[in-house]
């Protein structure tokens, strides 16, 4: 219990000092950015919205269930992205991914003296990310943007072993770090990178071997909601040592006319967790869609 509290006040203590960098670097790109202003005004507030569709792939190895490497491709996977650029650069996002997993050949069993037939694995993978950075550099070619991502990240995994079908959960929200850059090749054509890093995560994460008793605590509650609720508020501040996650996000945009535009991409999605066993999972997404300028 000691040493929970002591982890819990050294975890409040990097989340303070992290606050603090940040409040300065906010105000120190603030500053830099009035400087940019003053010398360039090229760009008047615009807002857009797009549409994607892909095609991904996902590889996941979770040891709190299974010593196998799950991998599948799947072209259920869904982007819808808000964009404003004006004072300050914002860019909200939600993304859907669902994917199967098997590694063998489907199979039947006997239960009970019945015949049941072995589903497939599940996995759900759902984003809700908010971005707001601020505008170092521009000109007519190039814009440089460098800020923070709000990242709500929900896993959700279902195994089917046979008898068993244990449920799994993997959700890391936190505060990422957020650079931009884009770049216009002109003559319709124009590139758009994002990378993001975490600062640190609330990770909540299904229990070692998927069940404990706080896990059947949990789900005793009445509702999906609400047991879906009481599995987040188990979540733990994590820095790097053992949340790791990358996300790099590549789009090519040509112009049909002043509103809209087609677009191409691929996505790269890295988490790695490591309490209270490892988990891996790594994510290709190649896209294509449509973005309007409102």
């Amino acid at each position: 219990m000691n040493r929970d509290k002591v982890e819990l006040s050294q975890a409040k203590g990097r989340i303070k000092k992290i606050t603090i960098l940040l409040a300065a670097l906010v105000t120190c790109l603030s500053g830099l950015r009035a400087q940019n202003e003053s010398s360039n005004s090229l760009n008047k507030p615009t807002n857009s919205i797009g549409i994607y569709w892909g095609t991904g792939n996902l590889k996941k190895q979770d040891l709190n269930f299974s010593p196998f490497v799950h991998q599948s491709w799947s072209p259920v996977n869904v982007i819808l992205n808000y964009e404003r650029s004006g004072k300050l650069e914002q860019r909200a996002s939600i993304r859907f991914g669902s994917y199967g997993g098997n590694t063998g050949d489907l199979f039947t069993y006997q239960l009970d003296g019945e015949t049941n037939t072995k589903y497939g694995n599940s996995f759900t993978l759902i984003d809700l990310n908010y971005s707001l950075g601020v505008e170092l550099i521009e000109n007519e070619q190039w814009k440089f943007i460098l800020g923070g991502r709000i990242r709500n990240r929900f896993h959700i995994s279902d195994y089917d072993f046979g008898p068993a079908g244990p449920f799994g959960y993997y959700i890391p929200m936190g505060l990422d770090a957020w650079v931009n850059l884009k770049y216009n090749a002109g003559n319709k054509h124009r590139f758009d990178a994002n990378l993001n890093l975490p600062l640190f995560s609330g990770v909540a994460r299904s229990p070692y071997m998927g069940q404990d008793d706080g896990y059947l605590e949990r789900i005793s509650v009445h509702g999906d909601l609400k047991i879906f609720f009481e599995h987040v508020k188990t979540a733990e501040i994590q820095s790097w040592g053992t949340s790791q996650i990358v996300d790099l996000d590549l789009r090519y945009h040509y112009a049909l006319n002043d509103r809209w535009e087609l677009g191409a991409g691929y996505m790269f999605s890295m988490n790695l967790h490591s309490k209270p066993v490892k988990l891996t999972s790594y994510q290709h997404l190649f896209l294509i869609g449509t973005t309007i300028k409102l």
